[in-house]
């Protein structure tokens, strides 16, 4: 667990990176098989932080990610990146003991779906077997809902962090 939220941090710093190279451009930007390699590299890691945030972590976590704090904390990150003076809106310990606290309580969670030695037993060393068992057992679990992003929303302000996704439908 620890090694993913570790590759989330990785990745999300190659991501700013790979963004410096790039004109920044507030419109979407349109990537095809004739895109430049840069913008490819920096399109793939996009892509690997968006599922890995919101398909995984939701999963591991017990609850969705809110796409708009998300966002935002990029931003601030590539803000503080480009000027020593900005800084982010919570300090650099806060965020330590939230991911730790976070990472804690995803290791009960799947502590809590581990099979026991019987069920393993059955396995017998098919790691594919023993996977497919995490993978559904993980499905199971309930995943609180987050706010819906403004833009799914039609919100102008910043997002309610009352109600769910499925209150909000």
């Amino acid at each position: 667990m620890k090694s993913k939220v570790l590759l989330g941090i990785a990745s999300l710093s190659l991501m700013m990176a790979a963004c410096d190279s790039l004109s920044v451009d507030k419109s979407a930007k349109s990537i095809s098989a004739n895109s430049s390699d840069d913008q490819k590299f920096a399109y793939m890691l996009g892509a690997q932080f968006g599922l890995q945030n919101f398909k995984m972590i939701p999963l591991q976590m017990g609850e969705e990610i809110d796409e708009d704090v998300v966002v935002q904390a990029i931003m601030d990150s590539y803000k503080a990146n480009k000027d020593t003076n900005f800084k982010l809106q919570i300090s650099v310990d806060s965020l330590r003991r939230v991911g730790f606290d976070y990472n804690s309580n995803a290791r009960t969670r799947m502590e809590g779906i581990r099979p026991d030695s019987a069920t393993v037993a059955s396995f017998n060393g098919d790691q594919s077997k023993f996977r497919a068992y995490m993978d559904s057992a993980m499905k199971a679990l309930p995943v609180k809902k987050a706010p819906l992003p403004k833009k799914e929303a039609g919100e102008k302000g910043p997002p309610s962090q009352e109600g769910s996704r499925e209150a909000r439908r």
